[in-house]
């Protein structure tokens, strides 16, 4: 298959991910779409041997948190504040007290999350979530990755466990 613009940015994003296995790709499908995936497929996708359908690039940039414009290369910015903002709005920040790290309390208001969080700590926060639903283990190992030690220990000043 040719290298094309779609082909390199799933590359891309599969090195930025490259933690996550594809059985865990395989669960972030299927929570996004309650269809199942061969980690196969994926694996044909992320690594550009196949090219996706139209729908199944729509749920990549789902699941990945990137727009469609930075998939086609029409954007070169990977993430998207607009979709990011709409992707965190879907959190049921209350209800988020299996959740193996804690959230600071004020990462549930909109305004302060936006002035005091770049998009790429607010796009991990979005993947670790997602990961607890289906594994806590793997959900922890990314927050303790990439969060700050005081999302992870501090009682007062977090929601969660």
């Amino acid at each position: 298959m040719e290298n094309t613009i779609l082909t390199t940015n799933l590359k891309g994003i599969r090195e930025n991910y490259a933690f996550l296995s594809l059985d865990a790709i395989a669960e972030l499908y299927c929570l996004e779409t309650t269809k199942t995936i061969s980690k196969q497929a994926i694996n044909y996708w992320l690594n550009g041997k196949r090219i996706p359908s139209i729908e199944n690039i729509k749920i990549i940039a789902d699941i990945f948190c990137v727009s469609l414009d930075y998939l086609m290369g029409r954007k070169k910015e990977m993430y998207d504040e607009e979709i990011i903002s709409n992707l965190e709005k879907e959190i049921p920040f209350e209800h988020l007290i299996h959740l193996p790290f804690r959230i600071p309390k004020e990462y549930k208001n909109e305004t302060i999350r936006k002035q005091n969080y770049y998009l790429e700590t607010r796009v991990y926060m979005l993947m670790a979530i997602r990961l607890s639903e289906f594994d806590l283990d793997l959900s922890k190992k990314y927050a303790n990755t990439f969060f700050y030690d005081e999302w992870l220990n501090d009682k007062e000043l977090c929601y969660g466990i």
